[in-house]
Order: C-alpha cells, then structure tokens, then sequence
C-alpha cells in the first residue's frame, strides 16, 4: 500500500465529515475535468457546504460582476418555494445533485486563491482506518484516500475512496444549486434533522486528479465558465445576469466592453482609455428594464437592446442556423470595422459537418476591441453629458451615493423588499457590520440619500426607458450627417424605409430595411472612424441640451408649450397616451425618435444656417422636396410623422376626435417643429 501521508488529527484543523466518491471525469477536446459523486446528509451539507454569500469581507470590496453574482442569492424563492417544499409532508421531495467545486481558499483575506500549488502552507486533514487505503493523495488541503493504488487517473482504481478537506483553506462553493443549498441550510436551522440525503458532485480543478486544459492558470476562471455553462442551459438564467457574465457571446461581450467590471467608489472609469459606463450606474442585479427611481442611469437590459441597434442584427441562440450566423458575423464585421474571416471560415467547417459554431476567444477580443474603439466615447457622452444624466451623476457624487457600503446596501435593501426572513436578517447583518467597522458608516443617512435621487428623476422623462430608447435611436438617425459637411447624406428611397409604426416589441434599425449602413453614409470617407460617431454625439447632446434648456418643462410628459394663441400638447401622439400617461412601447419610442432627431437638427447651426433662414423656408424644403440631401432625411422623418392615422399626428387627431387628413396631419407636425424653432432660436 501506498501511504506515505502522516496523519493529521482532526483537531488540528476545521476538518469536514468524511465524504464517500465515486470518480469520473468528462472529455472534451484538449479539456478533462474530474469529478466525484456523493451524497451528503442535510446537516453535513449545511455544515461543509457554503455559499458564495458567506464569505466573508465581500460587502465593502471591489467586486467584480463575476463575484457580484456568484454571491447572489434570491432569499425570496428560497424562503417561499423551496423552502416550503421541503417542509411539506404530503409531498414526494427530491433535489437534484449540488455541482460544489472546492477552490483553493485564504480565510484570512476572505479571497479565493488560483491553484493549490505552493503547498507547504496547506494542511490537510487525517482519514480515519488509513489502511484501508490502497493509495492517499494531498491536493493542497483536500487528502484523498482510494481503496485501489493507481498509478494513472484513467485507472479502475481511481474510482472509489473518501475525500475530506480542511475547512478553512477549502471554500466548497456551490456553482450550481445555490439555491437549493441555501433551502438546505435554511431547513436545518429551522428543523435541525432530517434523513434525506442530497446527491453532489464535486468538481477539482488539479493535474493530480486528472484535470487539464489549454493554458490554464487560474482554477477561478474555469469555475466561471463551468458556473456559465451549468446556469446557461441547465435551465433558463436571467437574460440580464447572462449579458454580464457570458465572455462567449458577441452581445454580451460588446455590452461588457461598454461596462467597467467591478462595483467600485468612484466614478473613475468614466474617465479610463477608453471610457466605460461604472456599473454603479447601470441596473447590474434586476430584471427590471425601468430606472425611473433609485440610483441608476440604464439597465443591463437597455443596454442588450441599444447593441441590437448599434450592431445591427440581433442574438442567435441556435448555435445550428448558420444562415442566421453569418448574417450575425457579417454584420458585426461591418458595423465594427473588424476582420471575421477566420470566424466565417470556421462556419463553413462547422456547417459542412453539422456541428455547433462558437467564436473563438480571437474573434471576441477583436469584437470586444472593435466595439470600443468605434463606440465607447460616443456612447458614454450620450450617458454622460446630456443635462439631466449629468445632474443625476453629480448628484450621486456629492451625496456619497457611488461608495460600494452605499450600493451594497441598496442592493440587500431592494432584496429585503421580497419579504424573506434571510435577506431581512442579510441587510440587519451587514448594517451591523457598517456600524462596527474601524470607521464606522452612517448608514441611518443611506434612506434620505436614495429617497433625494428618486425624487429628482420624478416626472423627468429622460428616466423613462421609452425616452432612453427614443434618445439613441434619434442619435442613430443624426449620425447621418458627414463630417466633411452636415448638408451631404445618403439619399434614403421611400421603399427602403423602415417603417417605425409596425414595429412594436422587436424594434431594431437594420441597414438593409433602411437601403444602406446608418453608421456609415455612403459618401463619407470619415464616417466610419470612431471620431465621426463622437463628434455626432456632441453635436447631438449639444443640440437637445440647447433645447431643455430653451424649452421650460420639455422633459415633461405632459407639457405644452405656447404658439402664437394655442398650446401645442408636444408629446401627444408619441410618448404620451391621449388618456394621460407613459406609452412604453417600443413604436412609440420609434415616433418619439423621428421628433427628437427633427428636433436635435433644428437645434444645431445646420437647423438655423443658410439653407433655411427661417422656419418657414426650412418648413418648405420639408414639406415640398429639395436636392439638399440632408433634407431629403429630415423630410422623411417628418413624413413618417404625419402619414397616416397610426402617425403621430393620425393619433393626436383620433385623441380630438378630428377626421384625419394630411393637410390636418402636416399642420400638427409643423406645429411641434415651429414652437421648438422659435423657442431655441
């Protein structure tokens, strides 16, 4: 027998119970990653099992999105359904197997380590009856003991044996099951025994055992992709959770490249080469697509859907529709001025043999680059500077709201709001844990603070997400106009138009609806650069600021500003419902956008220049027609106002309960663009 390991007693270190395995492994390419089946009982689960939100230290660190979720638990499904079925008498009750890597894990710094390499300082614990082994083996603080003495992993022997690992050296996570594991705990505490046993599979990311893979460095990274995997098609992830933290898909990889990845206490990425969104002011942790109170400017959700504007095409989630990928790697070639050739070849491969496509981690750093090299700057401008985002952020950094003990309490007060017991008692712990810190925190202060945000965005549309999405797509529109000069665009055909009031929940702009590339005008030999797309957006932002500040209440849903002796109702027709209120859907953030682009362009000195020296020339080339092309772009805009009873105007005079003409209908849209003009000018 092959002993040679002293025994350590279990007193000497926090040891677990003994674990009976059952060894196997998956093959995949150049990847083999080893596992062990058991079963636990639900005090021995409760007790050597953790989850991510246990550990200990993470609320006031700098987190990254991956941690961020990982520690994330929805105490309201556990205390509700899960707890309650596990509880019942009358029901059969099974759990599916908990998937628990054992990480390397330094409990004085609260930290996950990369290896268990470096093993002097490791210690593991004693197996009882040692001699019953044919062979033991320490990987770092775990020790192994197999009834059989292998020589390989692949061997027979390998298979069977008992595992134990050191407690404070050994962080047992829950990659996948969290929640489950978290009803277990939960349960135990209440109950105290039960005879159930939970099936486990723990995962061991070591060269002992079997595990390899292409350039592997960090075990944490392969628990991050194996957590993806698990949640990703064991069942259905939250969309918004997905984005974040799927480095495999182009969507998120873009929307990722936009978002700086870690909960930090300024507002520095802003700042960064190149520039990126702090995920303090992006909705990281809900499904929520509205942002019209707390603490943020967008969500992840209005983020995936500005990427289905900007990129041009939407996600393919059937790996096998390769008519629809190469529609996907061709248009995010175009859209992002990036080479996808070896992507396209691989397709091609893929396709002749019926296979799954997948990017290469090549083609997503090339994306990833792409994207930010070509929009980033522009983006963060339309975010950052325009006059009711830049006062909302100035009001987050005076009022201290951007330190990560404000956010995490935010994030634990929005959970608390379920009703569970254990987010409840979560959100009592960590304001405990604020008040005795070195520097203890006033957090009796946080409420007020929230409470200041939410009452500034009260009523302002630019919180609204039909107005964010009318925002960017108004800037997508003025993103026409060259740089060499505003007057020369790409001619648009009427055929080739999109039509914005036939599209409603799966709104996106697309070149080929629109007969040519929106963020590169035929013509323009600058218009593909990055620059182009950042000198647009200051032009734009410039131009509706110019507005809000020249128009009182025009953020209003509901305002109406004077012309000559009648008030023009501005966002009738649009934004606002004839009955009163918000309409939020996605074609009344396409009508919406035809008036703020009209808008944002009357606003610059192309609106007020020398083709149009009043509103009622400028109204004339509208109306009538001209050769000047960035008239022939506005006059479509406008046209797609006042077309026909779903138009704009068609719904202002259906609310009055006129008959629609367009002599009618031409006269309400002029209206709205004159009252702008002449206030601005």
């Amino acid at each position: 027998m092959n002993l040679g390991i002293p025994f350590v007693d279990k007193e000497e270190v926090q040891a677990t119970h003994h674990v009976n395995f059952v060894a196997g492994a998956f093959h995949s390419g150049a990847w083999r990653i080893p596992f062990f089946s058991s079963t636990l009982s639900f005090k021995e689960a409760a007790e050597d099992l953790r989850l991510t939100s246990e550990m200990p230290g993470l609320q006031t660190a700098t987190l990254t999105i991956d941690e961020l979720f990982q520690r994330d638990v929805d105490w309201a499904r556990v205390e509700g359904p899960l707890l309650k079925y596990l509880k019942s008498e009358s029901e059969p009750q099974f759990f599916n197997a908990l998937t628990i890597a054992l990480m390397p894990y330094d409990e004085s710094r609260g930290v996950l380590e990369g290896s268990f390499e470096n093993g002097e300082r490791w210690q593991a614990p004693g197996l009882v009856g040692q001699a019953n082994y044919g062979k033991m083996l320490d990987v770092g603080p775990i020790r192994f003991g197999f009834y059989g003495n292998w020589t390989s992993p692949d061997d027979a022997e390998f298979v069977l044996g008992k595992l134990r690992w050191n407690k404070d050296q050994v962080y047992a996570v829950a990659i996948d099951g969290q929640h489950r594991l978290a009803a277990i705990k939960r349960f135990v505490e209440m109950k105290g025994i039960s005879r159930s046993r939970v099936p486990v599979i723990f995962l061991v990311f070591d060269p002992r055992l079997g595990f390899s893979g292409p350039h592997v460095t960090d075990v944490t990274q392969i628990m991050r992709k194996i957590f993806i995997d698990l949640n990703k098609h064991a069942r259905n992830v939250s969309r918004a959770r997905q984005i974040l933290l799927d480095d495999r898909d182009p969507f998120s990889v873009c929307a990722r490249s936009l978002i700086s990845q870690s909960l930090a206490s300024s507002l520095d990425s802003l700042q960064a080469t190149p520039p990126k969104l702090p995920l303090s002011i992006v909705d990281w942790h809900s499904e929520q697509a509205k942002f019209d109170s707390g603490p943020y400017l967008t969500t992840v959700l209005g983020l995936e859907w500005l990427m289905t504007v900007i990129l041009g095409v939407k996600p393919v989630n059937d790996l096998e529709a390769y008519g629809k990928l190469e529609k996907q790697i061709s248009k995010l070639a175009f859209r992002l001025n990036v080479d996808l050739n070896q992507a396209k070849e691989r397709l091609a491969v893929c396709e002749g043999a019926w296979t799954p496509f997948s990017y290469s981690e090549a083609d997503l750093e090339v994306i990833s680059e792409g994207f930010q090299r070509t929009w980033n700057e522009s983006i963060v401008h339309l975010f950052c500077e325009f006059s009711p985002y830049r006062e909302f952020l100035h009001l987050r950094t005076s009022g201290h709201t951007v330190s990560t003990e404000w956010q995490w309490w935010y994030k634990l007060t929005e959970a608390a709001t379920s009703g569970a017991d254990a987010a409840e008692r979560e959100l009592n712990n960590y304001m405990l844990e604020l008040h005795h810190a070195e520097h203890a925190v006033p957090y009796q202060s946080f409420a007020s603070k929230l409470e200041t945000l939410s009452q500034f965005k009260a009523g302002n549309l630019a919180f609204n997400v039909a107005f964010q999405r009318a925002y960017f797509l108004a800037f997508y529109l003025f993103l026409q106009f060259s740089n060499a000069d505003m007057a020369q665009l790409e001619s648009w055909e009427a055929e080739d138009l999109i039509d914005l009031d036939d599209v409603e929940e799966d709104f996106s702009l697309d070149e080929d609806e629109y007969g040519g590339d929106l963020t590169s005008p035929a013509g323009s030999s600058d218009s593909s650069k990055p620059n182009h797309q950042l000198t647009r957006s200051r032009e734009f932002v410039k131009a509706l600021n110019d507005v809000v500040a020249a128009v009182p209440g025009f953020l209003s849903v509901s305002v109406e500003v004077p012309l000559e002796e009648r008030q023009v109702d501005l966002w009738l027709g649009s934004l606002r419902k004839p009955e009163g209120g918000i309409d939020f859907t996605q074609s009344a953030s396409g009508r919406a956008a035809d008036l703020l682009y009209l808008w944002a362009t009357i606003a610059t000195e192309f609106g007020r220049g020398s083709a149009a020296s009043s509103f009622d020339d400028f109204w004339a080339e509208i109306v009538d027609g001209t050769d000047v092309e960035a008239f022939k772009k506005m006059s479509w805009a406008a046209r797609r106002l006042w077309k026909d009873e779903k138009s704009v105007a068609g719904r202002i005079l259906s609310a009055r309960g006129e008959e629609f003409t367009e002599e009618a209908a031409i006269a309400e849209i002029e209206d709205r663009l004159r009252c702008i003009w002449e206030l601005v000018n």
